[in-house]
């Protein structure tokens, strides 16, 4: 059986599963509600992101169209390895498609940060895609006074590469955002963590 991916779920597995979590698509709609609310979670989304409330039925037509672009988000719910909830998730996507490089995102619910489930969450993410596709380069952008997110991407290995200034519009203002860049030879050359 073939995930949403394009990969057979069992060469998924081999990358997708952590000590603490595993990563996973979203296969029906119990996974799609979950992430319907950490969309629609004012203290999901953070003060560090723009928070646009959608319906039920705009974010499923959403996700329904995703699977017919191939240039938009793969989602993969954070799924604890005890108990099997959802405590996040994990995207990517082809922001340039003739580029030899992707773009993350995550987010976590409020209540499983501190924890390490995102870093172990990104690095399973990060490691699937370096070993799965012809990539030179994975960026992630994440707001200038969003602390926690850049320590995570600098755990990881990323370099802050740059400022782009009032490029997000957040509770009423203009904010900058930071890019990070992380090269597949920085990537492969860490020591193992």
């Amino acid at each position: 059986m073939k995930s949403d991916t394009g990969l057979p779920r069992a060469a998924m597995e081999q990358f997708l599963n952590g000590k603490m979590v595993r990563l996973r698509p979203l296969e029906n709609e119990a996974d799609r509600r979950a992430l319907y609310e950490m969309w629609n979670d004012p203290a999901s989304v953070g003060e560090h992101l723009a928070y646009d409330v959608c319906d039920w039925d705009g974010f499923c037509k959403f996700i329904n169209n995703l699977e017919k672009a191939p240039n938009q988000p793969t989602f993969l719910l954070i799924v604890k390895n005890d108990g099997g909830e959802a405590v996040g998730f994990v995207q990517h996507f082809w922001p340039r498609p003739w580029r030899y490089m992707i773009e993350i995102g995550y987010e976590l619910l409020p209540k499983y940060r501190g924890r390490g489930y995102a870093s172990e969450g990104v690095r399973l993410l990060i490691d699937y895609l370096f070993s799965n596709r012809p990539l030179e380069r994975i960026e992630a952008i994440t707001g200038a006074k969003n602390l926690p997110s850049q320590r995570l991407l600098e755990r990881l290995g990323f370099k802050l590469e740059g400022r782009t200034r009032k490029s997000f519009f957040v509770r009423g203002e203009y904010v900058d955002s930071l890019l990070y860049g992380l090269l597949r030879e920085d990537w492969t050359s860490r020591p193992s963590s």
